[in-house]
């Protein structure tokens, strides 16, 4: 069993004890997916470990795995300190160990990857039991990293063939002939059947009757392709009417509504102007009929003062006349 711990890969994700999700995404290796151990970041910002990035570097990779461009990598530190502060678990399920993460490769190393020489030395003092339980741990803590050095390969592999992949169909986008819709389908075979003219003891008939084949088929799905693209644009032109159509109904119809609107609030308008103008004419007629009562009970009174001071003056010219007293002026007073 080698004594050294082979860093491959990320660290496990169940192995943190306390990790929310957003640090997970965070932290999280684009190439193995695993939480970031001794993170490297391209010039782009794009995050993965060390062992991953050497491992995509020995295979001739000089791109940056997600971004494509050509990528120098950097160590980061920080976030580094931030993931190496972590509380996490030993990595066998048989070894009860939690502390910080900076502390779990000494803990590895210390309990898990002795040599077998320090074992044997030491076999006094051991029991049966605890050698096999060594063992066993240490067998588990070896599968682990051989199991993430597996994943790393792949996602690797993954990666490559994607890429490789991607320059296929950039090259074949390039040399596909243009669609040109002003040119009918024979117009494309007749440079065909020019070179069958010219060269029909050089080129094979199988060949040429492959090649017939293969273009009519390639321009036959183009069209198809171009008929479906006019159906859709057609169907979707008829929904655009019919929305329209029903927008300019829903329009008149609103329309015609705050007309009724309209109209009926002038109605009301009118009818109270008109409900007002009665109420005012009234007042006045009220008014006036008041006024006339009033000056006519004024004029009365007026007439009774003036008719109480002729008498009064009737009397008091008698009182001159016949030297009355007034004492005696009261028998003459009339009520």
């Amino acid at each position: 069993m080698d004594g050294t711990l082979v860093d491959v890969g990320g660290h496990d994700n169940e192995i943190f004890l306390e990790l929310s999700k957003r640090e997970r995404l965070e932290y999280t290796c684009s190439i193995c997916r695993l939480i970031l151990n001794q993170p490297q970041q391209c010039c782009n910002g794009h995050l993965y470990c060390l062992s991953c990035v050497k491992e995509w570097t020995k295979r001739g990779n000089k791109t940056c795995p997600t971004c494509r461009e050509q990528a120098t990598y950097s160590d980061n530190t920080d976030l580094r300190n931030k993931i190496e502060s972590k509380y996490v678990r030993c990595e066998s399920s048989m070894c009860a160990w939690k502390g910080r993460l900076e502390r779990l490769k000494h803990h590895v190393a210390d309990s898990h990857h002795s040599s077998e020489s320090s074992v044997s030395t030491e076999r006094d003092t051991y029991s049966t039991d605890d050698r096999i339980e060594y063992h066993k741990v240490a067998k588990e803590v070896d599968k682990i990293h051989h199991l993430k050095k597996e994943v790393v390969q792949r996602r690797i592999k993954k990666m490559e063939k994607i890429k490789r992949q991607n320059v296929l169909d950039r090259q074949s986008a390039q040399t596909l002939p243009p669609l040109e819709s002003n040119i009918s389908r024979s117009d494309y075979y007749r440079p065909l059947t020019d070179i069958t003219d010219r060269k029909t003891d050089k080129l094979p008939a199988i060949a040429l009757q492959q090649a017939h084949t293969n273009r009519g088929n390639f321009y036959q799905k183009l069209e198809d392709i171009e008929n479906v693209k006019q159906k859709k644009r057609e169907i979707t032109r008829k929904k655009l009417e019919q929305i329209e159509s029903r927008k300019v109904a829903e329009r008149h119809s609103l329309y015609r509504k705050i007309q009724d609107i309209e109209q009926k609030q002038q109605e009301n308008r009118y009818n109270s102007e008109q409900r007002i103008l009665q109420i005012e004419r009234k007042m006045r007629e009220e008014k006036d009929a008041f006024q006339r009562k009033l000056s006519e009970k004024e004029k009365k009174n007026k007439d009774i003062h003036a008719s109480w001071q002729r008498h009064i003056s009737v009397i008091k010219v008698k009182m001159k006349n016949d030297k009355m007293t007034p004492h005696n002026m009261k028998s003459t007073i009339k009520p």
